[in-house]
């Protein structure tokens, strides 16, 4: 999705977010974290995340669930 798209989707949702408030919001989203991304399609090329274990996507591997 292009910023330009995003800014569109939000601000049809009523969020009226300018140039800086949504790059804080696209820097927040990458440092929080959150479901592992799909696989990349047939033909598709893969991210920069492609060959990394999801995070807890296999047992012992990411950061632990807090007790």
């Amino acid at each position: 999705m292009t910023t330009e798209r995003l800014s569109a989707v939000l601000g049809a949702a009523g969020v009226d977010a300018d140039a800086r408030e949504l790059s804080e919001m696209l820097w927040l989203a990458c440092h929080l974290g959150g479901p592992p991304a799909r696989p990349p399609r047939d033909g598709e090329p893969a991210g920069p995340e492609a060959g990394r274990p999801a995070e807890g996507g296999e047992a012992g591997q990411g950061e632990p669930e807090p007790p």
